[in-house]
């Protein structure tokens, strides 16, 4: 097998020939893979998720979700895993695709080449991603026919070799996100590409949706805010026993559940759980290297948690009094949808947010406090001055936000441009 030198696009238009394209980023036009041969007539569209997370990881998110929906309409559906050694070191600790029993999702793990993002411009990376694009074609039924859906720019290198009828360009963060702390300008490359090999983008908020609309053709951007799962709005699911969250059950617990990563405010929460010596800080959720977390673990009233399987999230939240979003004011912040404005809503619990959250101008219902002390305040006023008609008006608003709803505007936008209907049942 022939591997062109860094600084060529590959592509390969048969099982045993590799041609470049002699161009430095991927483009639509250039030729492609050629997928497998396609599945038995099926008026159904094919979506195929390039995703950033493992399908079963505690962060898996609004992928996953979207996944879900599309499946329960009848489509069929490919989750792509990301190729990491740490996905793949959990279950099922097997590459290949698979196929969740009594769906149409497929789910398919490749074997990763470690260290992919330094070894971006390699000849090694070059050889995995042929290898990836090879077996993908392989793997995915009528691959030509498919909507690829790329929530994270660092699949663009393989994207760009395989065919579709449309690739959309999630974008669900800003570009910092995506690279984390390692991953400097790699990532902010790989946006641009990934913006120039795509048909249509949708935004999962506004801000996202102005900066994407001066990058790219504003009449194929789409504004596609996250949601939460139908079954939890207004749903009363046994919480958790106080007790596994705090030693102190019988103290007012104002709960975080998310990934503590350098975008949330340690300090800032540190600094109102000082303040406030009798409410119980109830910290649930993945944390990584680099992160500072001295502060709160010095505190006896900070509880630092696991994450939870996403089907225990909902009994984790019921047993908050207050929810927190305790993010830094930043240009990540800035361009955030945060999945737990919709799930603590959902439940009708009371959040407090360092920052405004809202969709298609109206804002979401929570309170928001920008320093530690406003924060402090708002907790304790929150708990106390909570209504009946406060948590309806919560709920109502995460009704309007369904990941049912998600899917069926992300089957109206790419329906404008393959000029059919790609659903399957309503």
């Amino acid at each position: 097998m022939r591997i062109h030198p860094p600084g060529n696009w590959l592509t390969v238009n048969g099982p045993g020939e590799i041609r470049s394209t002699m161009t430095n980023a991927p483009s639509r036009h250039a030729e492609t893979i050629s997928p497998a041969a396609p599945a038995a007539d099926d008026p159904k569209r094919r979506f195929v998720f390039f995703a950033g997370t493992a399908f079963d990881s505690v962060v898996s998110g609004r992928a996953r979700r979207l996944a879900e929906e599309l499946a329960r309409r009848g489509n069929p559906v490919t989750f792509v895993e990301l190729p990491t050694l740490r996905v793949s070191l959990t279950p099922p600790f097997r590459f290949g695709p698979r196929t969740l029993a009594k769906t149409p999702l497929q789910i398919i793990r490749l074997c990763p080449l470690p260290g992919y993002v330094r070894l971006h411009a390699t000849t090694l990376a070059y050889r995995w991603q042929t290898y990836a694009a090879r077996r993908l074609a392989t793997w995915i039924p009528d691959l030509a026919e498919s909507i690829f859906v790329v929530p994270t720019p660092r699949w663009v290198p393989v994207v760009a070799l395989l065919p579709a009828a449309l690739k959309c360009y999630d974008y669900i963060d800003h570009v910092q996100v995506q690279a984390g702390p390692k991953g400097g300008s790699v990532f902010t490359e790989w946006d641009d590409q990934l913006l120039r090999c795509s048909d249509l983008v949708t935004a999962v908020s506004e801000p996202v949706l102005r900066d994407v609309s001066a990058r790219f053709d504003p009449e194929r951007v789409f504004l596609i805010p996250n949601g939460v799962p139908g079954e939890w709005v207004g749903a009363l699911p046994r919480p958790v026993a106080r007790d596994r969250l705090t030693d102190r059950p019988g103290r007012t617990i104002a709960g975080f559940l998310g990934s503590l990563f350098e975008w949330i405010d340690l300090d800032l929460l540190a600094n109102a759980a000082r303040t406030l010596p009798d409410v119980e800080f109830v910290l649930v959720g993945p944390t990584r290297r680099g992160v500072r977390l001295q502060a709160l673990q010095a505190l006896d009233n900070v509880k630092l948690l696991p994450p939870v399987p996403f089907a225990d999230v909902p009994k984790v939240i019921q047993a908050f009094d207050v929810c927190l979003i305790p993010f830094r004011q930043d240009a990540i912040a800035e361009y955030a949808d945060p999945l737990k404005v919709y799930e603590y809503c959902a439940l009708g619990k009371p959040v407090i947010s360092t920052v405004a959250f809202g969709v298609h101008g109206h804002p979401a219902p929570i309170t928001v406090a920008q320093d530690a002390e406003a924060f402090a305040a708002a907790i304790r006023d929150a708990f106390e001055a909570d209504s009946a008609e406060a948590k309806e008006q919560r709920i109502a608003f995460a009704a309007d936000h369904t990941w049912h709803k998600r899917v069926g505007e992300l089957l109206a936008a790419t329906a404008k441009l393959t000029g059919r209907t790609v659903s399957g049942r309503p």
